[in-house]
């Protein structure tokens, strides 16, 4: 009972804080569990205001590599850039979070 593995995903900002300049601080830091080792994922932050459908977005990239058969930190870290490719490529619809851009390229490339 219980959960195999966690990822805890490091793209919101608190709000208000806006990105700051310099370094490490304007990377994602995503963080896996895989029940054995810690793995540690970086990119470079998206400078967006709001983007809608990261969550989901990352847990469905995840699965789709697992599903191909990939082990968890591959397809962690794949999801991640994915996710960044998305928010990068995404489009402003109204005055709300941007809306991702699925199709930017392929989490199942290479």
């Amino acid at each position: 009972m219980g959960a195999a593995a966690v990822i805890i995903t490091g793209g919101h900002t608190a709000e208000g804080e806006g990105l700051r300049a310099e370094g490490s601080e304007r990377d994602v830091v995503d963080l896996l569990f895989d029940g054995e080792a810690f793995h540690e994922f970086r990119t470079t932050r998206v400078d967006v205001a709001r983007a809608h459908g990261t969550g989901c977005t990352f847990a469905s990239a995840v699965t789709a590599s697992l599903a191909l058969g990939r082990s968890l930190p591959d397809a962690a870290g794949r999801a991640q850039r994915y996710v960044a490719g998305a928010i990068a490529h995404a489009r402003a619809v109204g005055h709300g979070a941007v809306q991702l851009d699925h199709f930017w390229g392929g989490i199942l490339k290479g």
